[in-house]
């Protein structure tokens, strides 16, 4: 699951077809169609919520930012504690997102 890319046309096209059975579904929502949630209108994969490419720095931004959160500012640590909460946030992502912050003694 971890080796597709997901955009959130794709994702929409898949809440459709998981809700309703209907519509022309993204190849790993028919591959994996047995593990795939569907909560709020966000996809969960066996507990994980997969994150659109369109929205990882959001979710970054959140997860890096949280008032007492628990994800460290380092590139393999902070990735090794998020693929175990979402699908999509690759460790590209993770470190383009760190080099694009400005050191914490300049905030």
């Amino acid at each position: 699951m971890d080796r597709y890319k997901f955009t959130e046309a794709s994702l929409k096209k898949a809440v459709k077809f998981l809700q309703n059975k209907s519509g022309k579904a993204p190849v790993w929502v028919t591959k994996f169609k047995d593990d795939l949630v569907v909560k709020g209108g966000k996809i969960f994969y066996k507990e994980r919520q997969v994150v659109p490419r369109e929205k990882v720095n959001d979710v970054l931004r959140t997860e890096l930012y949280k008032k007492n959160g628990d994800i460290p500012s380092g590139r393999d640590s902070a990735f090794h504690i998020l693929k175990q909460r979402y699908i999509g946030c690759s460790r590209r992502a993770v470190m383009e997102f760190i080099r694009a912050q400005k050191p914490l003694g300049e905030v």
